[in-house]
């Protein structure tokens, strides 16, 4: 009967431990990218329901002072908390496709858009560097 010596165990452990250093190598720079997106993606739809909330501000202000823009601009811009470059604020008055009832004069309403330049924390190649975030809310003015 002959026996067989076996190989000691520290030479595939060393392969071994050399295998999972090259596969952290490889894996961290994606999931370290893909934190980085996920982190901006967050950050990008954080700014866009702020800007939301400050066209909602400016028509609310604006329904009720419509020839206000300088108040409506500063009712939308105190709703802000967004860094970096300060959004843009436009407003208008136009006539409503409907009518005040039993009358041919229609109803006013008021267009206010907040307009701000996003820039992400790291851009990609793909991604430009500014992001151009715009919403517009209409409402009725009051009194017309």
């Amino acid at each position: 009967m002959k026996f067989h010596r076996r190989r000691p165990q520290s030479n595939s452990r060393r392969r071994s431990r050399g295998q999972s250093l090259v596969e952290f190598a490889l894996v961290t720079p994606i999931v370290l990218s893909l934190l980085v997106i996920s982190i901006d993606l967050g950050r990008a739809m954080s700014a866009y329901n702020q800007v939301g909330g400050m066209a909602r501000e400016g028509a609310l202000y604006g329904a009720a002072n419509p020839t206000d823009t300088s108040g409506i601009s500063t009712a939308a811009l105190n709703e802000s908390s967004l860094g970096g470059t300060a959004p843009t604020v436009t407003s208008s008055v136009a006539n409503d496709s409907f009518t005040i009832p039993n009358t041919t004069t229609p109803y006013q309403k008021i267009t206010v858009t907040v307009t701000y330049d996003f820039k992400p924390l790291f851009s990609f190649p793909p991604l430009p560097k500014t992001i151009t975030l715009r919403r517009s809310v209409e409402m009725r003015v009051t009194g017309s």
